[in-house]
């Protein structure tokens, strides 16, 4: 006797919205850690510029950088 078997090709509607479903949700988390990091480096990016603007305005004055607020971290 012979036997009948199915020769199985490709994916399933099932199986294909599953792997879509996931890609999603791993877009969307990945999205949001990206953000996250985008607003801190903006942060980050504002203190430093109101750091550069504060010395060039106390060395336009005559202040040394020792009297200024880097002189007392030690620049």
């Amino acid at each position: 006797m012979r036997r009948v078997t199915k020769n199985k090709r490709g994916f399933t509607l099932i199986e294909m919205l599953l792997v879509i479903a996931i890609i999603m949700i791993l877009a969307a988390v990945v999205g949001i850690g990206v953000n996250d990091i985008y607003k801190n480096a903006q942060d980050a990016n504002s203190s430093i510029g109101t750091g550069v603007d504060d010395v060039r305005n106390n060395n336009d004055r005559g202040i040394s950088a020792r009297e200024s607020k880097l002189g007392a971290l030690g620049f």
